[in-house]
């Protein structure tokens, strides 16, 4: 199965083309979500141990878990013993991560585990990480991640692995991305989070010398007491 499109097609500055209908708001591509990300104990075995270290080092207790779709990481922050909320644009990922909820509902952790649509319409990508730097405590952590469009643009091709993405089948629908370069996307955070404690930049959570060209940077920035 392709992980992704082989070829990255840009269309404009991170607007859609017109009568182009973003698949994964229109809750299509929740219908085949969990085919596409394949075996969830495989995906998140690939940066459990890195996120859990990561957050247990710092004190994090409660996580906000932004754009969670059919909420496989938040699962697993649960069964780590975080409190969680998770949100998602789309309603119709969120309706997997309530059914799992439902599922094990007679478990304390899964019992209080909040679930909530998007705020709001569309936001600029820097008034969304302000809104993320208000919500993260003094001290507290943001951890994200983007794909590496550097290599993407240069090459005109997406990795062919992917440290998300495993399914076995084929399925296809249509996703709108900005195509974030890093260094930009370094300024943003540097801007926003001024003064943080620390900065650190990793490749499909490694660190960048143990990784060549990357799928996806992950960024996990330390809010300033």
């Amino acid at each position: 199965m392709p992980q992704a499109d082989t070829v990255f097609q840009s269309r404009s500055d991170g607007i859609s083309a017109e009568g182009v209908r973003d698949q994964y708001a229109d809750g299509k591509a929740a219908k085949v979500w969990e085919i596409f990300i394949g075996d969830k104990k495989s995906r998140t075995e690939n940066y459990r141990n890195f996120l859990v270290e990561k957050l247990r080092d710092n004190g994090c207790k409660r996580v906000l878990d932004v754009a969670c779709g059919t909420g496989v990481d938040s699962i697993m922050l649960l069964e780590e013993g975080f409190q969680v909320v998770s949100i998602d644009a789309s309603d119709k990922m969120l309706k997997y991560a309530l059914k799992e909820r439902w599922n094990r509902r007679k478990e304390t952790t899964f019992d209080n585990w909040g679930r909530c649509s998007k705020p709001g319409g569309r936001r600029e990508q820097i008034q969304a990480i302000q809104n993320f730097e208000k919500c993260v405590k003094p001290g507290g952590l943001l951890l994200i991640d983007h794909r590496n469009y550097d290599s993407i643009m240069d090459s005109g091709a997406t990795p062919a692995k992917s440290i998300y993405y495993n399914g076995d089948g084929t399925c296809e629908f249509r996703l709108s991305y900005y195509p974030h370069q890093l260094a930009i996307f370094e300024d943003i955070l540097k801007g926003i989070f001024k003064n943080s404690e620390s900065h650190e930049l990793y490749g499909d959570f490694k660190s960048l010398d143990k990784v060549d060209n990357p799928a996806f940077y992950i960024h996990v920035v330390k809010k300033s007491k």
